[in-house]
């Protein structure tokens, strides 16, 4: 998973939301020559239900495909859910909490080996 880091460009100057987390993850990288690519961030997805396909049939997709998790994908929904919802359904998520529960999946199962695609790459 490419790590990415949002942010606001005003008055000439970049503001991330999470600038700390920028400056740890360098600690982590070797020296070397790297690109910082800059781009509009993708209009926030309007629909639950297409979130719910991009987490499903998406992300738990190549998780299970990827035969390095060992669960099916309701199986590891249940999991995650375990781990970042206290067990609650999604279902009652807004979208911004939704969002944010699938980049917390998605930083999990990176954390696991298994490189998910992100959402602005996937055609429904």
């Amino acid at each position: 998973m490419i790590p990415i880091w949002k942010g606001k460009i005003s008055k000439g100057r970049l503001e991330l939301e999470d600038r700390r987390g920028l400056d740890d993850y360098i600690q982590t990288r070797p020296d070397g020559e790297y690109q910082l690519i800059l781009r509009p961030k993708p209009k926030e997805e309007k629909s639950s239900a297409a979130q719910y396909r991009y987490l499903k049939g998406v992300v738990y997709k190549v998780a299970e495909q990827s035969n390095m998790i060992g669960y099916t994908r309701d199986e590891l929904h249940k999991v995650m859910k375990g781990l970042f919802n206290d067990g609650n359904s999604t279902k009652d998520m807004s979208i911004k909490e939704r969002s944010e529960f699938i980049d917390k999946v998605r930083r999990q199962l990176a954390e696991m080996g298994v490189n998910t695609p992100d959402v602005t790459d996937v055609y429904f």
